[in-house]
């Protein structure tokens, strides 16, 4: 069997990929296809106070609430500064921007129309014909920002986006890079796109965060664990790229073959 997939990152220690896959083969990592052609780079841009994470809880799937974030997010002045820095980083460029909620990615729509940019918002129960329609004004610049909950975050290829705000958190990398990467298709006269995270999913300001989607990444499919199984402090570990076995960070070369 041989699987395909950009996103291998898995939030459920059920789901590692290594439990259907015995080996991986890498690509291009994002700057080397960047380099290549194949991908725009991306401007990161790290915008804090609309979700305030320590009063927001976790629902089902472990992942942080909708429902909370898309309340806080929905706050006037919250709404207002998404706008605001959008003007100040990536005007007029075309736009998504993820929202945790229906009812905040209709307010985010409005709010962005009365200001005097084109917008709309799509979601899940949103008809074909109207999505196709939103595309359409993407391409040929009717509609500058479609606010998104559910949708356009898998899967969705319209090369000429050029910005992507994202306006929620999440503990799941792969949920959040498979979101920035819709901006990173190349398309003639875009030479970046623009990644506006309100989510403090590139760094939450406590060490953490998920990073720079298009930078280099470990694409590791073996078992997650909580903690190293070896006695030796984590700093003085590191794994095999080859077979994911630890090591002293002082070997040369691993038992399989692989040579540092």
């Amino acid at each position: 069997f041989l699987g395909l997939t950009a996103s291998p990152w898995r939030m459920s220690r059920e789901e590692w990929l290594g439990r259907w896959y015995d080996a991986k083969v890498e690509s291009l990592q994002p700057p080397e296809a960047i380099k290549a052609g194949w991908l725009a780079p991306c401007r990161t841009f790290s915008l804090k106070g609309l979700l305030d994470l320590s009063t927001i809880g976790t629902q089902e799937d472990g992942d942080y609430s909708d429902a909370a974030m898309g309340k806080q997010a929905m706050r006037p002045e919250g709404l207002q500064a998404v706008v605001d820095n959008w003007l100040r980083i990536s005007p007029g460029q075309p736009t998504i921007c993820f929202c945790s909620t229906i009812a905040q990615a209709k307010a985010q729509s409005e709010c962005f129309t009365a200001n005097g940019i084109t917008s709309d918002h799509q979601h899940g129960g949103t008809p074909k014909g109207l999505r196709n329609d939103h595309d359409t004004g993407l391409s040929d610049g009717t509609i500058q920002v479609i606010c998104s909950v559910n949708t356009q975050r898998k899967g969705y290829d319209r090369p000429c986006i050029a910005s992507i705000i994202v306006t929620f958190a999440t503990k799941s990398k792969s949920a959040f890079f498979q979101a920035v990467w819709r901006g990173c298709r190349p398309f003639p006269g875009k030479e970046c796109f623009y990644l506006l995270d309100f989510g403090g999913n590139l760094d939450d300001g406590k060490g953490g965060g998920h990073g720079d989607p298009m930078s280099y990444h470990d694409y590791d499919i073996s078992e997650p664990r909580a903690k190293k199984r070896s006695d030796e402090p984590a700093n003085m570990i590191k794994d095999c790229p080859s077979c994911g076995v630890e090591l002293s960070i002082f070997a040369q070369a691993c038992e399989c073959g692989y040579e540092f």
